[in-house]
């Protein structure tokens, strides 16, 4: 165990718990800023993950190990689906 790290639960390697809450603070700030999307991070996965509540194919779900990849993802389906780009993208 290095000096940064910290004990989490039973099960969970060290830092993983706080590393885990930051991930889910940065996928309600997307969720915020992007209404018409569900935003998650999925700890079991270490992964975030995006669903449209807008008309797209159907089984768009998007998956990316970082809260940028997942954003820009998001920018691309936007775009192929004809919708207006979110303001501050």
């Amino acid at each position: 165990m290095t000096a940064s790290s910290r004990p989490g639960p039973p099960g969970q390697e060290p830092g993983t718990a706080a590393q885990d809450a930051e991930q889910v603070r940065a996928a309600a700030r997307l969720r915020d800023q992007r209404p018409a999307w569900t935003v998650v991070w999925a700890p079991p996965l270490h992964c975030f993950s995006a669903s449209p509540l807008f008309r797209a194919p159907r089984g768009t779900h998007l998956r990316a190990p970082t809260i940028d990849e997942l954003a820009v993802l998001m920018d691309q389906v936007e775009q192929a689906v004809g919708r207006p780009r979110h303001p501050g993208s």
